[in-house]
């Protein structure tokens, strides 16, 4: 049986969704870790693109995150990621936007670190708005411990992942770096317990070893 074979960079929240929806599933995966923006030749040949993640498994090679969960899905056994009924379907779907919504917030801090320019005005602004999405997420866990319900699929890991280092209490223990850098300037408040109580259950799935050259 052909070892699926992940090139990754771990801290992107695109990537760690790919890597807790494998995970979750129980699939075993190596997984091959690309540095910042400049190591991307095993990606580029591998995928002809240099995006990251990359899934190869054997002569099928699948890239963009949105693309990879539903190969897993529709190829692999474990727990569903995404749903046969229709109204499901999109909900999942709907949460799958408002985590890429999640990204650009993101990014309003991220680019600063990328491109060495403090701009506290932008920080400013995200922070502003990560104060106000998070009741949507307060809302739909009020009675149910993930977003669809009593286990977690498609649509928690595609919005978890964008707000894991808004929830860490000591950024110092991050390794340099953009998500170290996002920590130290936006915090998910403690006015929404529910939200970061989820976030940490979604990323214990993490924890789950996986091997790695």
């Amino acid at each position: 049986m052909t070892t699926l074979h992940l090139l990754t960079l771990p801290p992107s929240p695109f990537n760690t969704k790919v890597r807790l929806a494998l995970k979750y599933k129980g699939l075993s995966f190596r997984s091959t870790e690309v540095q910042g923006f400049d190591d991307r030749e095993e990606v580029i040949q591998a995928s002809g693109q240099p995006l990251t993640p990359v899934l190869v498994d054997g002569d099928k090679v699948v890239y963009d995150s949105f693309g990879i969960m539903r190969y897993l899905d529709a190829n692999f056994p474990g727990p569903k990621l995404f749903s046969d009924n229709r109204e499901c379907q999109q909900k999942i779907q709907e949460w799958e936007r408002f985590g890429f919504e999640l990204g650009g917030i993101l990014r309003l801090v991220a680019t600063q670190a990328f491109s060495q320019e403090i701009d506290d005005a932008a920080t400013a602004k995200a922070q502003a708005m990560l104060d106000q999405v998070p009741q949507v997420l307060e809302e739909a866990l009020a009675e149910q411990p993930y977003l669809m319900g009593e286990q977690p699929n498609a649509a928690d890991f595609s919005t978890a992942s964008f707000l894991r280092y808004t929830t860490v209490e000591d950024p110092a223990a991050l390794a340099e770096g953009p998500m170290r850098f996002v920590a130290e300037r936006l915090s998910l408040g403690s006015q929404f317990p529910k939200t970061r109580a989820w976030v940490q259950r979604i990323m214990e799935i993490d924890l789950v070893g996986a091997s790695s050259i």
